[in-house]
């Protein structure tokens, strides 16, 4: 896959920055005009792709490469470019050749060029960050630099994403000057945080005012919240650490839907946009390098069931109506969940994602043509585009080569990746002496794990300082499980389960449905009980526990698991828990495989948002006596479309045929809150786009997209959880 596009590249295109596959000829600037200014007549492909031939083993290419790049490739073009592309592509590029040259000492004539080649670089892009705040344009041209006519605003990510590559610069030249520019940018943007934590898309360089309230973790902020990160792990900046941990808490309580991360208003966390984007994709595996191993494979598992839905992740998709977003619905060939896979499957070594990864390599042989690989124009009709970016010689199938080369000289050392995949080491200098500081406050226990586990990087232990480097020759750990445990507890501005205005109506014998979860007792005849409401609400420690003894607790969903608030509910004494879930028509069933052997001995049922309401109104006005808690009889009628299911009767999630490796045909899906599927002992019925289907006597695979890989036969009973290929029903 790399060498055919690779050899097709610099066999028609270079020196141009990029090549068209379809046509076999060079992309210049002018092809892809203010697109996004990643062009700029410096053999893009070239420099971008040596990193991935060393790992690939293809020394002579490498060596090849490292003299073109010497003897052709000059900065000194009247070309506007984007600061930020240049930095994680070119900079990032040259430098980890330089480093791997000098770690290898494969090229015996090296002497340390690439290294001035990227100093050269950066020093036409200082210019940038002569601004107000610091935070550097967002374009600069080669020998001019900035236009007095540029514009004035800056994406996050843009301004943020800069500081791995420039401090690396500085430590291997000794000035600083380059990690001070990239360390003020940070610092300006982190003063501009908003009081609930989080982060505008986009910022004026010299007011600071933001321009775009719209805070997510896909385009415009991804990559600055992975820098924090990972400029700690490479270079032990103890203040980033700090940064990230506490911009990490705020995206999961303001950000995280359900494990999708759409777009929310930076201000008060409402929601303002459905959809999530294709670079959030890379979000599971920036959690994985954090070790919060658990909701990274939750997370990993929704964006796997859109790569089987439309062979590739389209640019929007949005996760209430089910759409990828139309005119925003191509697929360039990105690596974000490429690279969350290889991540998941280093950090847990289960080989479901070696599984998932062939089914990535397969759909993209799809997309092969003469001299490399198309981009989708759209992901629904599989229109190819002549356009193969960089970024998929350098990310995309880098990540997928280590997915299946357990004996890459990558995992035998401690080596960490650019936000572009470039592979730097872990064995510089600055790392022998380092030692992890721990913080003052442990947010997040670490649990017991082998070395390989990428979370033991991370300061969790309150008691001990231990060398960064780990031995990560230890053998493989066994499957991780829920590394974190926790999110910092924080006052919400937008509680979604609030409680109903008081009237003078008394609601008398009001059925409401619920979802047993897999943890617990089932309830198996009538139970009455008194009810108390959690304080606080969402049940993750407790104020009010002197309360509960012998009671129904209701909480509401959010920022911890729901093992957690059922496991504290138990110790307090209560009988039985109820989770208010926040979608206002729909419920799922609570807990993972993990869970069922946790010693839970008290039943817990999930309701939706707007029963929640109900349950929390009655109970703070003390009109609420008793909760009767009954299961459903067979033969009772089932509740209407649109209205809450019954326990145990109902799965609400997209639905896949997984017959086969290749990415099957969409066997069809029950769209959130409406269409439902029921289950009795003798039939399994599935009602898909207003037709039902039937299921009895069938062995049928699902994927349920919070919960992994389920076999489901006659009276829904779970026999297994694993991962393998089925054979077709």
């Amino acid at each position: 896959m790399f060498m055919h596009a690779y050899q097709n590249y610099m066999l028609y295109a270079f020196p141009a920055d990029e090549i068209k596959p379809i046509s076999c000829v060079g992309r210049h600037n002018e092809g892809r005009g203010t697109l996004d200014d990643v062009l700029g007549e410096y053999a893009l492909t070239l420099i971008d792709s040596m990193s991935t031939m060393v790992v690939m083993g293809e020394f002579d290419d490498f060596e090849e490469a490292v003299r073109l790049t010497i003897e052709r490739v000059d900065f000194r073009n009247n070309v506007t470019v984007s600061v930020f592309e240049s930095t994680i592509r070119v900079v990032g590029g040259l430098l980890s050749a330089h480093l791997l040259a000098e770690e290898f000492k494969m090229i015996p004539w090296y002497n340390g060029e690439l290294l001035y080649k990227a100093q050269d670089l950066v020093d036409r892009l200082l210019p940038a960050f002569n601004t107000l705040t610091g935070i550097p344009y967002q374009r600069v041209n080669l020998i001019y630099g900035v236009n007095p006519k540029e514009v004035t605003f800056t994406c996050t990510s843009c301004a943020g994403t800069l500081v791995m590559e420039f401090e690396l610069l500085s430590r291997l030249l000794g000035d600083d000057k380059y990690k001070i520019a990239a360390k003020k940018a940070i610092t300006a943007l982190w003063e501009r945080r908003s009081g609930i934590g989080l982060f505008g898309n986009t910022i004026d360089v010299h007011t600071g005012v933001w321009r775009e309230p719209d805070s997510s973790v896909g385009a415009g902020i991804d990559s600055f919240y992975e820098y924090l990160l990972k400029s700690y792990l490479f270079f032990n900046n103890e203040e980033h650490y700090k940064m990230f941990n506490e911009s990490y808490s705020r995206v999961m309580l303001f950000v995280n839907h359900d494990n999708w991360y759409p777009v929310v208003n930076m201000n008060t966390g409402d929601t303002r946009y459905t959809w999530t984007d294709s670079l959030s994709a890379f979000w599971p595996g920036l959690q994985v390098l954090y070790g919060d191993v658990d909701f990274a494979k939750a997370a990993h598992i929704k964006y796997f069931a859109l790569w089987l839905r439309y062979g590739g992740i389209p640019e929007r998709f949005d996760y209430i109506r089910s759409i990828a977003i139309h005119g925003i619905n191509n697929y360039p060939l990105r690596p974000e969940f490429v690279e969350s896979t290889y991540l998941l499957y280093r950090a847990t070594m289960d080989p479901w994602y070696l599984e998932v990864g062939k089914t990535i390599l397969d759909t993209l042989q799809q997309y092969r043509v003469r001299c490399g690989y198309a981009s989708l124009t759209d992901v629904e009709t599989k229109q190819m585009e002549d356009r193969m970016d960089s970024f998929f010689l350098s990310e995309t199938s880098k990540y997928l080569y280590l997915l299946f080369d357990n004996h890459n000289f990558l995992h035998k050392k401690d080596w960490l990746f650019t936000t572009e995949g470039h592979p730097l080491p872990m064995n510089l200098p600055w790392h022998k002496k380092s030692k992890i500081k721990v913080l003052d406050k442990c947010k997040n226990p670490k649990k017991p794990s082998k070395p390989q586990d990428y979370s033991s990087y991370i300061p969790k232990d309150p008691t001990i300082s231990q060398p960064i480097s780990l031995v990560s020759e230890a053998p493989p750990p066994p499957m991780v499980k829920f590394v974190v445990s926790g999110i910092e507890r924080t006052t919400l501005t937008n509680i979604i389960l609030t409680e109903v205005p008081s009237t003078n109506e008394v609601i008398v014998n009001k059925d409401i449905y619920g979802q047993m979860a897999l943890f617990g007792p089932r309830i198996t005849s009538p139970l009455s009980f008194e009810g108390i409401v959690a304080d606080p609400l969402e049940g993750c420690s407790l104020n009010n526990p002197l309360q509960m003894p012998g009671k129904v607790v209701l909480m509401k969903r959010g920022r911890c698991l729901f093992r957690e608030k059922v496991l504290n509910a138990q110790k307090a004494g209560a009988t039985a828990v109820i989770i208010a879930n926040d979608d206002p028509y729909g419920v799922f069933t609570m807990g993972t495989h993990d869970d069922v052997d946790l010693q839970i001995s008290i039943p817990a049922l999930m309701v939706t948002r707007a029963d929640g309401q109900v349950l929390l109104s009655l109970m703070k006005s003390r009109m609420l006596q008793l909760i009767e808690i009954s299961p459903l009889v067979r033969g009772e009628g089932s509740p209407s479309a649109g209205s809450t299911p019954p326990a145990n009767t109902t799965l609400q999630l997209t639905v896949f045929d997984f017959a086969g490796y290749n990415p099957a045909p969409r066997l069809g899906s029950i769209p959130h809150g409406h269409s439902l599927a029921f289950v009795n002992e003798n039939s399994i019925i599935f009602s898909l786009d207003g037709q039902n289907v039937d299921y009895t006597n069938k062995k049928v695979e699902f994927t349920f997209m919070d919960k992994g890989k389920l076999d489901f036969y006659r009276e829904t009973k779970i026999l297994k959880h694993e991962y393998k290929k089925p054979k077709p029903t």
